[in-house]
């Protein structure tokens, strides 16, 4: 679970209509129309030959910003007219530019430093370790910009463009006009400091919930007490057992079958919360999903706790965190236009008409029938990880793990030979060992995820589950996908 995820969850949970209601707006603007409309008179008659559609634009935006405290209607003319520098906005935007790559990549290194511990493994978590990552140095940042007013000069001198006018108008700016707005996207609420904290806190926290999710699976059974899985496996929810339960169509015997199937139990027991919560992380007891038995000594406990809804509660945090910045984001009003228009650049209506054209073509009919037939047996709901159509799935799990422990067996192993996974991809050896400058590899706790450097000469962490044995063939494949992201945000 990361950011993005979290964020696009309490997206999903708006767009289900999930607490929804009529609230009062926290921004109560105070420049009326008549006070917009005597300050552009004053400005077109200081700047006669300026863009009047763009001015008009920054005027509006910035009366939409300007709260009681910034002053009255008199001292925003004045404002307006002070901060307003048609003439010099290219020297502003450079200064806007510089600033916000200094001031943001301080502290996304903060953030970096201040998470190390609960991202890489390194031994055991101690209780401040929570602190330092829900700790979030760049909550005030809002605050301090719009108090000095320092964000209100960008809104004037660089207004926001909707998704629609940049899908429509934007192939034909220059570089020059799309960084200008870009800039116009930055400071697009004016939600307090508590509003960012509470939201970086529900974040951090369902991140190490989601972190510190574990299955020891050599304890799951099946009815009959039977083991599936080496001892040493640990598998962390929910992206190692999809690849664990993707690894198995490569053994075609009714072994792989019942490994798959005893995964989707537990993966169901997980969404229900029905799994026992002590053993969850846990190797001092057994456990069969199928039929939801705790085994304690090799016999069935008569009652256990389940875990408590936590999987949700963090889920629900972050929604709430989310819609509580809803009143302070007038161009964004809602977590789904913060996640959709302005994070993925495609709007909501977009993204479910791909998904409605991808789930209703008749393609998949076709696909189905050929997996069905491969597998020789009907198709189950797990099944949309089916990986036979790739080289790999030929090859045993065990064959390529053993070639990935022996290739990477530890962090600095992977860091050294990212280079060669670049020239064999087709990028020439310069650039190759170039971009893998600016990358490092650290052992995660968690499944693995690529932290982008935030500013330039910062360095682009790739973090990999590496066990003490060496790089299993599951943490290479998360690795080299986290990888591909690593080198996205080091060329950006």
């Amino acid at each position: 679970m990361n950011k993005h995820f979290t964020s696009i969850a309490a997206a999903a949970l708006l767009a289900c209509g999930c607490g929804q209601q009529d609230r009062q707006g926290a921004m109560s603007a105070i420049i009326g129309a008549g006070a917009v409309a005597e300050t552009l008179d004053s400005l077109s008659r200081k700047y006669p030959e300026a863009d009047t559609l763009l001015m008009r634009r920054g005027v509006e935006l910035t009366a939409r910003f300007w709260l009681e405290q910034d002053g009255t209607a008199d001292e925003f003319r004045a404002f307006c007219l002070a901060s307003y520098l048609p003439h010099q906005r290219g020297e502003l935007q450079q200064r806007f530019a510089d600033n916000l790559a200094a001031v943001n990549g301080g502290f996304g290194r903060m953030s970096t430093q201040l998470q190390f511990a609960m991202h890489v493994e390194r031994g055991d978590l101690l209780p401040v370790d929570a602190t330092f990552a829900e700790w979030t140095p760049s909550a005030h940042l809002s605050d301090d910009w719009f108090a000095n007013k320092l964000a209100l000069t960008l809104h004037l001198n660089f207004p926001y463009y909707g998704l629609e006018e940049r899908n429509a108008q934007g192939m034909g700016w220059s570089a020059e006009a799309q960084a200008a707005a870009n800039l116009g996207q930055c400071f697009a609420s004016r939600a307090p400091e508590e509003v960012h904290r509470k939201a970086a806190t529900a974040e951090v926290r369902a991140e190490m919930y989601a972190m510190d999710y574990n299955i020891f699976m050599h304890h799951i059974v099946d009815a009959e007490g039977n083991r599936y899985f080496p001892e040493a496996m640990r598998l962390i929810s929910h992206w190692g057992l999809r690849d664990e339960l993707k690894s198995s169509y490569a053994d075609k015997t009714e072994q792989g079958r019942t490994k798959q199937q005893l995964i989707y139990d537990l993966m169901l027991r997980i969404i229900a919360q029905d799994i026992p919560q002590e053993f969850i992380n846990a190797q001092g007891s057994d456990y069969c999903p199928a039929s939801n038995t705790l085994y304690r000594g090799g016999a069935p406990a008569a009652t256990f706790a389940r875990e408590p809804d936590t999987r949700y509660a963090r889920l629900l945090d972050v929604f709430n965190a989310q819609r509580a910045a809803d009143p302070y984001s007038p161009l964004y009003p809602n977590a789904i236009t913060r996640a959709f228009d302005a994070g993925l650049e495609m709007t909501f209506g977009e993204v479910e008409a791909l998904f409605k054209e991808l789930l209703s073509s008749p393609v998949n009919k076709e696909v189905a029938a050929l997996i069905g037939k491969r597998l020789g047996r009907p198709l189950q709901p797990y099944d949309i990880w089916y990986d036979g159509f790739k080289a790999r799935s030929a090859i045993s799990e065990d064959e390529l793990t053993a070639a990935t422990v022996k290739r990477f067996p530890n962090a600095a192993a992977l860091n050294r030979q990212l280079p060669d996974l670049l020239q064999k991809l087709g990028f020439a050896r310069a650039r190759a060992e170039e971009l893998c400058s600016h990358i490092a590899v650290d052992a995660a706790r968690g499944s693995g995820h690529a932290m982008g450097a935030t500013m330039k000469g910062d360095t682009s962490r790739l973090r990999a589950r590496i066990p003490a044995a060496g790089l299993d063939y599951k943490g290479f494949n998360i690795a080299v996908h986290e990888f591909g992201h690593n080198v996205e945000q080091t060329i950006s």
